[in-house]
């Protein structure tokens, strides 16, 4: 199960995704404990700044899709925690800085849009394949990636289930810079020390002036929310993502597996 961990370094609240099987998803629980961290941090003078990270060669990879097909009472569950942490991305008026290692899907993806920097490793990857499960974008993704990224450049990732490799997210804005994977973390974490040495109140004021009107962005979530929840009604759509689950519970068991296999003959030899 997904671990999200929070560690205080100095003025920067670190958030760490990490999974010990390599995988990265967030379910209700996760969003539940960031929308917590996110709001706490508005009432804290001590926090200036987050820093989001993932684990050696993967950021995040999604939402945990087996929730949204589990029953009415999990997906109302889930339903209450996503948008949740949404709204709380869109109202905070802290930066974020994230540090990506390998792939960013879905909300991987989607909740940068809200960041301020971004450091990526070589090996990034982005994609936001919501279209191709049936679903459509959130996080306020709908109206941030045109406005990031171009229209064009935000319909071919949503809409032709496309991708964005570091290089190209650095060339259209999305990245600040590209790196190797050892020096991601470093360069997040400078950054982030950077921001926590400016006058707090001068650094906030200029994000709000920046970002414009966040009751603009939670309209958009709750427009995207409803779009959401009536896809997830539609039985192709359903019947896709079971699917989807099944693949990926299926390419679990087989990676264990492997570890297994490779753990025995280490021991053997």
């Amino acid at each position: 199960m997904t671990h999200i961990s929070a560690k205080r370094i100095g003025a920067v609240e670190m958030l760490s995704i990490a999974d010990p099987d390599g995988v990265a998803n967030l379910s209700a629980r996760h969003y539940e404990q960031l929308t917590r961290r996110i709001e706490a941090a508005q009432h804290d003078d001590d926090i200036a700044v987050f820093l989001i990270l993932g684990g050696p060669g993967l950021f995040c990879a999604g939402a945990d899709l087996a929730q949204f097909v589990a029953g009415d009472e999990m997906l109302d569950e889930v339903s209450r925690a996503a948008p949740a942490f949404f709204r709380a991305l869109a109202a905070s008026d802290k930066p974020f800085i994230a540090a990506v290692d390998g792939l960013a899907a879905g909300i991987g993806t989607t909740m940068l849009l809200h960041f301020d920097l971004i450091y990526a490793s070589e090996r990034s990857l982005f994609k936001a394949p919501f279209v191709d499960l049936g679903l459509v974008p959130e996080a306020a993704s709908s109206r941030l990636g045109p406005e990031r990224l171009g229209y064009q450049k935000a319909f071919e990732l949503f809409c032709l289930g496309g991708e964005l490799t570091a290089q190209e997210a650095a060339r259209l804005g999305l990245v600040n810079a590209v790196m190797g994977a050892e020096e991601v973390v470093p360069a997040a974490m400078e950054a982030a020390h950077q921001l926590a040495r400016k006058p707090a109140a001068a650094l906030r004021a200029t994000r709000r002036l920046m970002r414009g009107n966040p009751a603009s962005l939670a309209v958009q979530i709750d427009r995207e929310c409803d779009a959401f929840r009536e896809r997830l009604e539609d039985a192709g759509t359903r019947r896709r993502l079971k699917a989807f689950v099944r693949i990926g519970q299926a390419r679990q068991r087989s990676d264990r597996n492997r570890e297994t296999a490779k753990r025995t003959e280490e021991v053997a030899a």
